[in-house]
């Protein structure tokens, strides 16, 4: 979106005046235009109507003002943070974020992404220091996306203020955010509008919808299984977490996803048990299969998934390696496993695991 000093400019030009011309017009000095176009200085604000009349434009469009963006806009932004954290480091892309969300201070939207992707790129260890401007300023957006009209905005901001919230032992603060989200929905409305695309012949549509409500029901499943898993580890019942894994795992084969995810409960089985060498056997696996990125579901259960074979390729191998970055960020990170970094059982799997050629 253009700034004013680039309307200013752009818009004399297209009227035909002179910076000289357009000067004597406003009553100021030709210096005084010239600042403006460069960006040195503003308008005076008594000069703001004169001066849109005379471009021929309204106040909002002089001003670069826009309530809110879309959502491919959003979309588009918080991936070039991305790539701005990689090629010029966290502070660049903090300062973009910060001077975005300043220039729409209403687009909640923008608030809630921009907060994932800074958290995420801090989880990657993406920035030197975890300064805490930057942890505070997340969660100020999460508060400030939390006031959005939108539900679908607003109750992922607060999931996200809840979670921040029993991280800090804060049980009371999550307890009246949590009450304040709506309580589940005993309609489906995914599942009816499927019902409704398929009577009409939809069938597209419809099962492009369906899959994508299958995909969220297993994440459903994931999240309870390792609920019941960690209950049973508090209360000693080592037996009955170990057959929990063995049905996150079924569901996980079952459902055809991602092999990755085959060995999530059981790598957090083994590091809450603290047994190590067993730990480091599902590590190997969970790095390997990030190593080779993720594989687009090809299994009937997926068959409306659109399948763009090079960008889902180049797409798995970026999440390969994020994944991976995060994991070994978080072994290094955690108290609890931070010793591992140094010992030689883990650094020859990380060397075997680095050697591993990937199967075509």
């Amino acid at each position: 979106m253009m700034r004013i000093n680039e309307i200013i400019k752009e818009k004399r030009l297209e009227k035909g005046y002179t910076q000289e011309q357009m000067a004597e017009l406003l009553g100021i000095t030709a210096p005084a235009v010239n600042k403006w176009e460069k960006g040195a200085s503003y308008p005076d604000i008594t000069l703001l109507s004169p001066l849109a009349r005379l471009l021929g434009v309204d106040l909002n469009t002089l001003l670069s003002f826009h309530e809110d963006l879309s959502k491919k806009e959003v979309q588009l932004f918080v991936s070039h943070l991305s790539k701005v954290a990689e090629e010029d480091g966290f502070e660049a892309a903090y300062r973009e974020a910060y001077e975005k969300v300043k220039e729409y201070p209403r687009s909640y939207n923008l608030m809630l992404n921009v907060g994932a992707t800074l958290e995420g790129l801090l989880l990657l260890g993406k920035a030197e220091s975890k300064e805490e401007k930057v942890t505070k300023w997340i969660e100020e957006l999460y508060l400030g996306a939390s006031k959005s009209d939108d539900s679908s905005i607003s109750d992922q901001a607060r999931s996200m203020l809840i979670s921040k919230y029993r991280g800090r032992k804060e049980y009371d603060k999550a307890q009246q955010l949590l009450d304040s989200l709506p309580d589940k929905n005993f309609v489906d409305k995914e599942q009816i509008q499927a019902n409704l695309l398929f009577d009409q012949g939809k069938y597209e549509e419809a099962g492009k919808l369906t899959e994508g409500h299958l995909i969220s029901g297993v994440s459903d499943i994931y999240a309870s299984l390792i609920m019941l898993m960690e209950l049973a580890l508090k209360e000693g019942r080592i037996e009955d977490a170990e057959y929990i894994v063995k049905r996150y795992e079924e569901t996980s084969k079952g459902f055809d996803m991602w092999e990755y995810g085959w060995y999530v409960a059981r790598f957090e089985l083994y590091t809450e048990l603290e047994r190590w060498d067993e730990f480091l056997e599902v590590l190997e696996k969970i790095l390997l299969t990030l190593k080779e990125g993720w594989k687009p579901m090809k299994s009937p259960l997926y068959h409306y998934k659109e399948f763009k074979p090079e960008e889902e390729e180049q797409e798995g191998n970026r999440l390969g390696d994020m994944m991976r970055t995060m994991i070994l960020n978080a072994i290094y990170q955690d108290e609890h496993t931070a010793f591992l970094k140094d010992d030689p059982r883990f650094l020859n799997m990380l060397k075997r695991v680095d050697e591993q050629k990937i199967e075509e």
